[in-house]
Order: C-alpha cells, then structure tokens, then sequence
C-alpha cells in the first residue's frame, strides 16, 4: 500500500485503523431542521454517546479533530448541508475515544479523506508589556474555570498557555502565549451582556468564519501588564480532500 506525501504529516481519514475503536450504534440523516448559517444546530456530548442536530459536516470535523473553524479547508458544502447524527458507544467512553469513534464514523459513512498542512494564519499572541505584567496572583487552587461577575468574564488561577487556549475557542482565531510568564493568575475582562454575548461571538466565529472582537481582552490584557497582537504563524490545517454530501445508508 502506497501513500502520496504532502507536507510531511499525513492523515487519512477514510482508513479505519487496525482497533480503532467504532460506535455500537450510528444513524446518519439529512437535517430537517431549517437553520440559519449563524445557527451551530445543537451538540450533546455524553460518556457513552454523541448527539449532533442539525449541524454541518464542517462541525463534526471540528469537533471530531479538536480542531477551530480557520484550520478546516474543503469545499463551500461543508458549511452549509446539515444532517442529524445519534451515536451511541458500548458504554461509558472518554471524550478523547469519542472523537476518535466519531473520525471513524465520518470516514465510513461520508467518505471522508483529509491531510493535515502547515499553512501561514492570521494568529494572536500574548507578549509582556515592556515594564513587565501587572497580573493578580490566582486567590485559589485548582484548574483554571472561566465565571462572570457582575458583567466581566472572569478568568480564574489560569495559567498564561491556558487562557490563549481558552481565547482561541471564544475568538474563533489561534491565540499564542508567548510570555513566557509562569504561574496561576486571575484576569477579569468587561464584556457587556456578560456570557450570553460570549457564546454568540464564539458561534459567529466558529461558523461565519469571522473571527469575534478582541478588542475587551486587549484593554484588560493592557491593564495587567500584557500585550494582545496580531502577527501571523505557521499553523496546522486539516485539508479535506473528499467527502460525500449524502452518507450512506444507515
């Protein structure tokens, strides 16, 4: 068996590895719903089960790849066709062996076959201010947890690489530490309308291909120290290169 090289890492999708793990049950249909391109449909993750309504193929792969909105490259379909996808697992399954199930899924029943690139991205990064950061140690222990406050986002014990991950789902663009500051801090950011306006910017992101406002972060970033930039980075992209509008039958 031959395989074609492009840019180094290949991925291929439609290859179902030796022992990769599959789903009990799956059903596969065409959305009913009517959806708007701003509407993400609705996605129910549980430890033995994917749910999917109304979504695009371009969400599941997303999800399914752990992957953001700009690193997904195919045709203009992937956004716009919805099906409705049930999956169930023999029992309960971490998240990780769910999307691994569900790259399977989406290779056998859609056809999909996709390779992995490294293309040049409009990216964000997070630098020091010249007169060092001015960031509020962390008051509690523990993983970091996003909550609001009285109309701020607040970002609690977090460390610096955690809070570019987190704005990276939230901005719908790559975010990159490049502090090099260490530690557990608490950042608070004014968003008005408080979590609420938060998710609407991450769903207009992720599906109209916008990237959301960063300009609340830059002003709270600028307040402790920190620098909020544009540049632009090498970043990985998952290429599709073949996919099928109608699944096969369930």
């Amino acid at each position: 068996m031959s395989f074609p090289i492009c840019s180094g890492l290949i991925l291929f999708a439609s290859i179902a590895l030796w022992g990769q793990p599959v789903f009990d049950t799956a059903s596969i249909e065409p959305s009913p719903m009517s959806l708007k391109l701003d509407d993400a449909g609705r996605t129910d993750i549980t430890p033995g089960s994917v749910s999917m309504i109304g979504v695009t193929l371009r969400s599941c792969v997303k999800w399914a790849y752990g992957v953001r909105d700009d690193q997904v490259s195919g045709p203009a379909w992937l956004a716009t066709e919805r099906y409705d996808i049930v999956a169930q697992a023999g029992g309960a399954t971490p998240v990780a062996e769910l999307r691994l199930m569900l790259q399977g899924l989406l290779a056998d029943r859609f056809g999909l076959a996709l390779h992995r690139e490294t293309r040049e991205r409009s990216v964000l990064v997070i630098v020091a201010e010249e007169n060092g950061p001015k960031l509020a140690p962390a008051a509690e222990t523990g993983p970091g947890k996003p909550r609001v406050v009285d109309g701020n986002l607040v970002f609690e014990h977090y460390t610096l690489p955690e809070l570019a991950e987190r704005l990276s789902m939230t901005l719908g663009r790559l975010v990159l530490d490049r502090s090099g500051i260490a530690g557990r801090y608490d950042l608070s950011v004014p968003i008005a309308g408080g979590i609420v306006e938060m998710k609407m910017a991450a769903e207009r992101a992720n599906l109209a291909n916008e990237a959301a406002d960063p300009s609340p972060y830059v002003a709270a970033f600028r307040k402790a120290g920190l620098k909020l930039e544009a540049t632009r980075a090498a970043v990985e992209v998952l290429v599709i290169d073949h996919a099928e509008k109608a699944p096969k039958a369930n």
